[in-house]
């Protein structure tokens, strides 16, 4: 009895032994799928440190572009800003050209009219209310109707 029974533990620790062996074939499966799990996740993190590298540098040329942009906007609201400030100029001489203009034919026009009321006057015809007034106001612009309707 004493051999049946060493043989059945013999048989019973072979048993054990298969089934452990089962075990670490497992395992090692279960290893080696864990191994290709964290290589595949590795390979991902390297691509994805690779892009967002990429990103950074792109980021980075796009900053400066727009730094670039930003002093280029500075630059050229200053210039339309002195540009507005010379047409402003311009706008306030050309009023004044024109006011003189429009002052100095004025008083053209009076002293033309001054001038044939006088010749009128020394042949004796009869004057207009306007050959009086450019006659007796004077050549300060004062007469009304000589302007043409136009305030000096």
């Amino acid at each position: 009895m004493k051999a049946k029974n060493v043989k059945n533990m013999v048989t019973e620790i072979r048993a054990e032994i298969a089934s452990s062996r089962l075990e670490i074939d497992d395992i090692r499966r279960s290893i080696a799928e864990v191994s290709r799990g964290i290589d595949e996740i590795k390979k991902k993190e390297s691509e994805l440190i690779e892009e967002i590298g990429k990103r950074s540098a792109r980021i980075d040329e796009i900053s400066k572009e727009l730094d670039r942009l930003a002093a280029d906007r500075s630059r050229i609201s200053e210039e339309i800003r002195r540009k507005r400030e010379e047409i402003q100029a311009l706008r306030s001489k050309l009023r004044e050209i024109k006011t003189n203009q429009d002052k100095k034919s004025r008083i053209e026009r009076l002293e033309i009219l001054k001038k044939k009321a006088e010749e009128k006057l020394s042949s004796g015809e009869r004057l207009t209310f306007e050959e009086l007034q450019a006659l007796y106001g004077g050549l300060d612009g004062e007469s009304n109707g000589t302007s043409g309707g136009e305030n000096p």
